[in-house]
């Protein structure tokens, strides 16, 4: 059987498991290192073998001096401190002072020097160490804004004669999860480690034995430590979240079942993988995609979720592994003859449903996925008791809101890709015998369903042209279930027109 890869492409997919599993690597060592002198030492070879570099050092900022740097290295069998002044006259000293990264593939040209026109070097030999410097990547170490040290790379090895491109994003990397581990030892003693946990025992939320005791049975145990601490150790489930907090520098996030589902950026995503790397998306922003995942530090899990979702713009924060497969089962929730909406999306993705066709057989005729996700938007309005249902295309966003409105408050049901808007809206035309060529205009109908143990469903219908030549669509239940109506009421029951 031939192969769905090529040679090169093969080699290619090795390198690129290869750096991510050596930069897993040093994460995980910086992260178990016991103090600062250990993170410079342990990571350093990894760091050497991963860039194939001649040289590479780790500065920290001196607590009691922040004019001075200071790193270890081996001579002989001896660990020596060597320290430096947070100047322009160093590498290191000139990337702590003034916050800016330096990358240089070739040291004797000029113009390449002279974009650093503040850096005082005497020459390209580098006096710290007496290594002559030809090319160098270097960047300052921060969190919270605060500037914690620096580290280089220096000299490629072998044929390479200039760092590659992805390389400075590698060495990012590797500087912000530096920056967390760095932040966090100086907030406890430089003795202790800094652990997921620390923040409990040094709040007096648990003794150090009682947390190394729930550490060995957590050994031989199917639950989580977070679920032993919380269920045996009586420790909040809230301090639990603050300690996470502390440790990974995000929010702690909680399962909320009012949490809109996020279609659109499931519609990708299969149930199973989700459960299984323990992650999901929570919600899109001009900004980035929220993403709540059990280790924000993972690197391999950043890098697959950074391509699956086709976004570098993303707000990582933590969550418990039962919280987020909470989420998974309630995003992806579905009765047994009942399709998801996740699988309705994939049906559409086979079709053109951002073209909008005038013709109405035409739409009566597409795809059943479209009429399934109707009758599913109006299924589960009845269920959870809404009057009012708001269908409204953004155009800025691009993205069709449904909202629900509950009690009087609208609230988000679900947001869909925005090249699904004309097929839904026309699909709702044609359920309230309204006009689908008419977009420039308000129009109004009803839609009258027969619902089996329940009777008849009325809804009034009534659309309003917006900006960006769009329309929204407002469905009012003129009947809305009450009492145990509701409970009867079932999606996976057919909707009858």
């Amino acid at each position: 059987m031939s192969s769905r890869y090529g040679n090169s492409e093969i080699s290619e997919l090795q390198d690129i498991l290869r750096l991510q599993q050596g930069l897993q690597d040093i994460t995980n060592c910086i992260n178990a290192a016991q103090n600062v002198k250990q993170i410079i030492l342990d990571s350093r070879p990894m760091i050497l073998q991963l860039f194939n570099v001649e040289a590479a050092h780790i500065y920290v900022v001196n607590s009691k001096n922040k004019k001075e740097i200071f790193t270890y290295v081996l001579s002989g069998d001896q660990v020596k401190e060597r320290k430096t002044e947070v100047s322009n006259q160093t590498i290191p000293g000139y990337v702590t002072n003034t916050g800016r990264m330096i990358n240089i593939s070739d040291f004797s040209n000029n113009l390449q020097i002279n974009k650093y026109s503040d850096l005082l070097l005497e020459s390209n030999t580098d006096s710290r160490f007496g290594v002559k410097v030809k090319h160098i990547l270097a960047m300052p170490i921060v969190y919270g804004g605060e500037v914690l040290g620096a580290i280089e790379v220096i000299n490629k090895k072998g044929e390479d004669e200039q760092f590659l491109d992805e390389e400075p994003v590698m060495l990012q990397e590797i500087v912000d999860v530096l920056g967390i581990a760095l932040y966090n030892q100086q907030r406890v003693d430089p003795r202790a480690k800094k652990t997921k946990f620390s923040y409990l025992v040094s709040n007096g939320l648990i003794a150090e034995e009682e947390l190394n005791q729930a550490k060995e049975e957590f050994k031989t145990s199917t639950d989580s430590l977070e679920n032993i601490l919380i269920n045996k150790y009586k420790i909040p489930k809230a301090e639990i979240g603050q300690s996470l907090e502390h440790f990974y520098q995000c929010r702690f996030v909680s399962f909320d079942p009012n949490t809109p589902i996020p279609g659109d950026l499931l519609k990708n995503l299969k149930k199973e993988y989700l459960g299984r790397e323990i992650w999901v998306p929570l919600e899109k922003s001009e900004k980035n995609v929220h993403v709540i995942i059990d280790d924000p530090q993972n690197i391999i899990k950043r890098d697959a979720i950074e391509n699956l979702l086709k976004s570098k713009s993303i707000k990582y924060d933590v969550a418990l592994k039962e919280d987020i497969l909470k989420y998974i089962d309630f995003f992806f929730r579905e009765n047994v003859e009942e399709s998801t909406f996740t699988d309705l999306l994939g049906k559409l993705d086979g079709t053109d449903t951002s073209q909008e066709d005038e013709d109405e057989e035409s739409v009566r005729d597409s795809d059943s996925a479209v009429i399934q996700l109707v009758n599913k938007i109006i299924n589960d309005a009845f269920v959870r008791r809404a009057s009012d249902i708001h269908i409204e295309p953004d155009v800025i966003d691009k993205s069709v809101l449904v909202r629900y409105r509950i009690d009087g408050d609208c609230v988000l049901y679900q947001t869909l890709p925005y090249s699904y808007r004309a097929a839904i809206i026309s699909r709702i035309k044609i359920m309230s015998n309204m006009d689908i060529t008419v977009k420039r205009i308000p129009q109004d109908g009803k839609i009258k369903l027969k619902k089996p143990g329940v009777g008849e469903i009325e809804l009034r219908v009534v659309t309003i042209p917006t900006q960006g030549e769009v329309e929204d669509v407002v469905m009012r239940i003129l009947n809305p279930p009450c009492g145990l109506e509701a409970h009867q009421y079932t999606g996976s029951q057919d909707l009858d027109g």
